[in-house]
């Protein structure tokens, strides 16, 4: 809908909102287990790429990227703060058992933190099912 950053961007100025909060940002995909009991992640706070935006800020697929852009700058054009809400402690690939999505198929070893009595396991420290291994260069 063309437009449409801009006119929000007026409805909320008009209401005295200073910042918006877009939470999160990264292209994300529900948890199997959300799946099969027919809902899905509500807070989305299960990314699958951290450099691709969320495609549900886009009305064209193709151009998700730029159009999330687009909507960026027209906020701040209109005087108002962006908030990136971002998670970079786990990923949608969830536990051992959960869906081989990116980095477990890649180097599954180095990218996530494996528990030290059986690397068959991950550590849960974030309550997600697995923890990106953050001393890992590549991770970061």
């Amino acid at each position: 809908m063309p437009g449409w950053p801009i006119r929000l961007s007026a409805a909320l100025q008009a209401l005295g909102v200073t910042s918006v909060s877009l939470l999160p940002v990264h292209a994300r995909a529900d948890e199997e287990r959300l799946q099969r009991l027919g809902l899905s992640n509500y807070w989305g706070y299960s990314s699958i790429a951290f450099l691709a935006p969320e495609p549900r800020y886009a009305a064209d697929a193709d151009r998700m990227r730029e159009e999330f852009r687009d909507m960026v700058r027209n906020l701040h054009d209109a005087g108002l703060e962006v908030i990136l809400d971002v998670v970079f402690n786990h990923t949608a690939e969830t536990d051992e058992r959960g869906p081989t999505l990116s980095f477990r198929g890649l180097a599954n070893r180095h990218y996530y933190v494996l528990d030290p009595a059986d690397a068959s396991r991950y550590e849960n420290w974030t309550g997600c099912g697995n923890c990106l291994n953050l001393n890992e260069p590549r991770v970061v």
